[in-house]
């Protein structure tokens, strides 16, 4: 459920190559009353309306997998007065209207649970809130998110909330963590074993303390990220840069210039990681015309 132009980045054949059974689209969505978000479309709360009748058919069916993308907070941030506006920053402008649209994304979170209690969902749903990338406002030249490998780009809210109490404790666990960590630790708190095929992440509940992880981003911009450094390499400067995330979070002091052996042997291993990469979406592109022609998925 979304209500993003559902045309946006072939998000029609994207959603039925997933497996989803229905793609409730921005054409089944009220309109009157209610803000344009940014150019992608209306604000979030368009989509209560078919959600709370989608539940109500869907409640006593038995278990249920929902997913809504939400585009409240997405460039180029366009004002929504519903709760009214707060003055964060008082310098950016764009960055104020980022954060007040990421406070009236918690006003629908907020009434979208409210929809799972109405339904008598509640306490029988593991609800994960996940963001698919931060924003960045300039802190290291850089605005947006695609072309940004820094921690602002890069980290974003990961929360599992299980409302019996009974699938996890709470707390917080130690990083780095991955967005495709979601499905291998999702699957076995449900209940589901997978006996075929791989899953490229790994469960956040079983503890990676010398984790590694890479990726990479538009205009040839990549990172390496560990719990204590990041190693990010910027294609159209030409540079390589190496931060202490343990002492400087923020990343603001760079210290290739003072390892250049340790700089040189991450930048190679990001090398090979992106040319890993490379060679695996050109092959699947070669592939994803065939498949969906077929009416399946990408496969293995």
């Amino acid at each position: 459920m979304q209500t993003a132009n559902e045309r946006f980045e072939n998000r029609v054949n994207a959603v039925r190559a997933m497996g989803f059974e229905r793609f409730v689209k921005p054409d089944e969505m009220p309109k009157a009353g209610f803000e344009v978000a940014n150019f992608l479309g209306y604000e979030d709360e368009t989509m209560l309306a078919p959600n709370a009748a989608w539940l109500k058919e869907h409640a006593k069916k038995g278990p249920i997998f929902a997913t809504y993308l939400t585009v409240n907070a997405h460039h180029d941030y366009g004002e929504l007065t519903r709760y009214g506006t707060k003055r964060f920053s008082g310098v950016d402008e764009n960055f104020d209207r980022y954060l007040n649209d990421v406070r009236v994304t918690d006003f629908f979170l907020r009434k979208l649970v409210q929809q799972y209690k109405d339904a008598g969902l509640y306490d029988d749903t593991l609800f994960i809130f996940l963001g698919d990338h931060g924003e960045a406002f300039g802190e290291h030249g850089r605005r947006a998110h695609n072309t940004v490998p820094y921690e602002e780009g890069l980290r974003i809210p990961m929360l599992l909330f299980d409302p019996s109490g009974t699938l996890l404790p709470p707390g917080h666990v130690p990083g780095p963590v991955s967005q495709l960590d979601v499905v291998p630790t999702v699957l076995p708190l449900l209940g589901f074993n997978v006996d075929k095929g791989t899953m490229h992440g790994v469960s956040i509940l079983k503890p990676q303390p010398n984790r590694v992880l890479m990726t990479s981003c538009a205009g040839g911009c990549a990172a390496r990220i560990t719990p204590t450094e990041a190693m990010v390499f910027l294609a159209d400067r030409g540079t390589d840069e190496l931060y202490d995330l343990e002492h400087d979070p923020m990343e603001l002091h760079d210290l290739a210039p003072r390892y250049p052996l340790e700089t040189r042997k991450r930048r190679e291993e990001l090398t090979a990681f992106l040319q890993r990469t490379a060679s695996f979406y050109y092959l699947q592109t070669l592939r994803a015309p065939k498949a969906m022609a077929a009416g399946g998925s990408l496969g293995k």
